[in-house]
């Protein structure tokens, strides 16, 4: 059954002493992602980056906010999706990404939270590799079973 589905939710990037060259990265990702995908499609357009600068007394530290209403989405849509998603995770300096995904199955909440040596040795170790570990947390049952 194909039904609309909204996908929306944040991905915290990490503060401190390199938090200009960690922004500069992400936002060359971001910038880079496709304006075209197959379906479930994960563009550029849904993405939007917030930070220092943009609101006096915020935390040097950047929000990165997506978003976007899918027509005909089903479970195995989700479940693409979810995969480019973390996909694009894998390619970014983060520490934690919750996603939410309200249709007709009822609303779902996912977290993502980095590995927590990785995220130190990426700020204080310099590190350049990009966050590849970490937790996950689909609040309940597996996606395969949203349906029974």
């Amino acid at each position: 059954m194909a039904i609309g589905g909204t996908i929306y939710g944040y991905i915290e990037t990490p503060w401190g002493i390199r938090h200009k060259e960690l922004r500069r990265h992400n936002v060359q990702v971001l910038k880079h992602l496709p304006r075209e995908d197959t379906w479930p499609p994960l563009i550029r357009p849904m993405f939007g980056i917030t930070g220092p600068g943009v609101l006096e007394g915020a935390y040097d530290q950047d929000l990165i906010h997506y978003g976007v209403t899918l027509k005909g989405m089903d479970d195995v849509d989700a479940i693409n999706w979810i995969a480019k998603f973390e996909a694009l995770l894998r390619r970014l300096y983060w520490f934690e990404a919750r996603m939410h995904i309200d249709w007709i199955y009822g609303p779902r909440t996912f977290r993502w939270t980095a590995d927590k040596d990785q995220v130190h040795d990426v700020i204080w170790n310099k590190s350049l590799k990009t966050m590849d570990r970490w937790e996950f947390s689909d609040g309940g049952a597996p996606i395969e079973r949203w349906t029974d």
